[in-house]
């Protein structure tokens, strides 16, 4: 299950079922942070699995994840043409059922540990009118590499987002919420044709950056 909170130049319906976002308009402050180019945003998603048969032992288990992020057009907040800049930091709680089942691929695609952590941190330049985008920063390879769109409705972590296989054998390919230094390339020379190109920091290292709680 998902909770989502996002943004849009869209006006609030009357009724909390139909309008656009779930908190309303603030007042029309939504929208003036909109104008000037700041866009607010996070979510929270979680699941509850149990295992009544089989594994190692019987149990539930919750996992979640809170994310809360800040994107800024610097092109309207400074005059700096094409230039944007995302943060975004994440709580993990929670544990993860497959220590009770004992398998290879986990099964609660929420659960991340139990950490406070950096998500995202970096800025993009969009060059070429708007076809060629450069980042530079704290990203992770997953969410420009290996990722289809469809799988993020499986709960399953085996290929919820990535296949976990690629991470399980390459310890420096690294998805959400960790974030590793990176520089990737995007170009988009047509509406139905896109090339990648990025460099990333391998270290494993980099996942136990995150401050671990109990």
């Amino acid at each position: 299950m998902m909770l989502l909170a996002t943004l849009s130049a869209a006006d609030d319906g009357e009724s909390w079922l139909t309008r656009n976002h779930g908190t309303g308009g603030w007042e029309g402050l939504r929208q003036k942070w909109l104008n000037e180019g700041v866009v607010p945003g996070g979510f929270y998603v979680f699941d509850i699995l149990a295992n009544p048969t089989g594994g190692i032992r019987q149990d539930v288990a919750y996992a979640g994840r809170a994310e809360f992020d800040l994107s800024l057009n610097l092109n309207r907040l400074a005059g700096a043409k094409g230039l944007a800049f995302d943060f975004a930091f994440s709580w993990s709680s929670g544990s993860n059922l497959s220590e009770d089942i004992g398998n290879v691929f986990q099964v609660g695609e929420a659960y991340s540990g139990r950490t406070v952590q950096l998500t995202r941190l970096f800025f993009e330049q969009t060059l070429a009118e708007e076809r060629l985008f450069l980042k530079l920063g704290r990203i992770s390879a997953g969410n420009d590499f290996a990722i289809l769109p469809a799988n993020i409705y499986y709960v399953n972590a085996a290929i919820n987002g990535n296949p976990l296989s690629i991470s399980l054998n390459e310890p420096g390919f690294f998805t959400d919420p960790v974030a590793q230094w990176g520089l990737r390339l995007l170009y988009h020379p047509t509406e139905h044709l896109r090339f990648r190109l990025a460099a990333y920091n391998p270290d494993p290292e980099v996942g136990a950056e995150a401050v671990s709680y109990t």
